[in-house]
């Protein structure tokens, strides 16, 4: 949902809003990942990952759907980003 997540982002569930970044989204969720394409396809796609979070979305009737692009735009994080 164009927001950038990095190392020091907060995110929080309630009820069936996330709070990222302190924005509020509401579903449905759009998840965008920069790296190898094939790689991070078969690895989502792979039955014996994300096990937990599959058998939750099935139960619930929330559709789980992977795409893969040759092209991903993501913005650069606006917010700070302390010295750790």
């Amino acid at each position: 949902n164009d927001e950038r997540i990095v190392a020091n982002t907060s995110i929080d569930c309630i009820v069936s809003t996330i709070m990222i970044n302190e924005n509020n989204y509401v579903p449905p969720f759009t998840i965008n990942a920069i790296g190898n394409k094939n790689d991070l396809y078969n690895t989502l796609n792979n039955s014996r990952k994300l096990i937990d979070v599959k058998k939750r979305a099935d139960k619930k009737q929330i559709n789980f759907d992977l795409q893969m692009k040759s092209e991903v735009k993501i913005d650069r994080y606006s917010g700070i980003i302390p010295n750790i």
